[in-house]
């Protein structure tokens, strides 16, 4: 059966719920002008005041389509947005266009499938129809562990009733199957991989702004405090931020 609802990216009004970007967006105060995106519409973030604990976040009109998961490295690149914070999972080939943060987040690959489906695994999804979105790294793990799946990759997001799995980070499909009950998440796509917030390359300064402020949030109880508040759970046990200080 196939899926009748794709993952959307959340609306303004739903990024009070739990989210990637939510965490960041309390952890990180930007010294200039940034976007952070969870697949879709960028948020820009204005300094309220000189404490990275202080946001005021808005979504612009113009920006709401701007930023994809196919055209963000490239946006990053050329200076339309100054920083990634979203479902993006540190890789060496991403290293080789960007810049990473320190890692901050874990996360893991699943599977959001139909109640039902008897899709438990790679195993599963011999001859099924699997979507990805472009810019990420799952068609092709997908195909190496299954080379009979069936792919279909779209820009951002899939479209309805199109296939049997949506491969993704699973923190977006927990969020979104727990607001369709008829959807579930399996998981084992991959093992829990560290996050990193991205930046231009050669960009130091920027970057070591952003570490700073997330190992002085990770020392002082804040990181965790957040990190409870928005997911609902502690921070993943192989996860630590070192402060780097003899």
């Amino acid at each position: 059966s196939m899926l009748k609802t794709a993952p959307t990216c959340p609306s303004q009004s739903a990024r009070n719920s739990p989210s990637l970007a939510a965490l960041t967006s309390q952890l990180i105060w930007p010294r200039r002008s940034l976007s952070l995106t969870t697949r879709a519409p960028a948020v820009s973030a204005r300094p309220v005041s000189k404490s990275p604990r202080s946001f005021c976040m808005t979504v612009p009109g113009s920006a709401r389509s701007a930023v994809t998961s196919a055209n963000r490295i490239p946006m990053l690149a050329n200076g339309t947005i100054d920083m990634l914070a979203a479902s993006f999972t540190i890789t060496i080939e991403r290293e080789k266009v960007v810049d990473f943060s320190i890692p901050y987040f874990m996360s893991g690959g699943s599977f959001l499938v139909k109640k039902g489906s008897g899709i438990k695994g790679y195993a599963s999804l011999a001859g099924k129809t699997v979507t990805f979105t472009q810019g990420t790294p799952w068609e092709k793990k997908t195909l190496q562990e299954q080379p009979k799946a069936k792919s279909l990759v779209f820009q951002d997001k899939p479209q309805q009733g199109k296939a049997d799995a949506y491969v993704d980070d699973d923190i977006p499909l927990y969020l979104f199957a727990k607001e369709h009950p008829e959807l579930e998440v399996v998981n084992g796509a991959t093992a829990k991989q560290p996050m990193g917030i991205a930046v231009r390359e050669n960009d130091s300064k920027w970057r070591d702004f952003i570490n700073f402020s997330l190992i002085e949030m990770w020392e002082d109880g804040t990181y965790k405090a957040i990190h409870k508040k928005l997911l609902g759970v502690d921070p993943d046990p192989d996860l630590r931020i070192f402060p780097w200080k003899l």
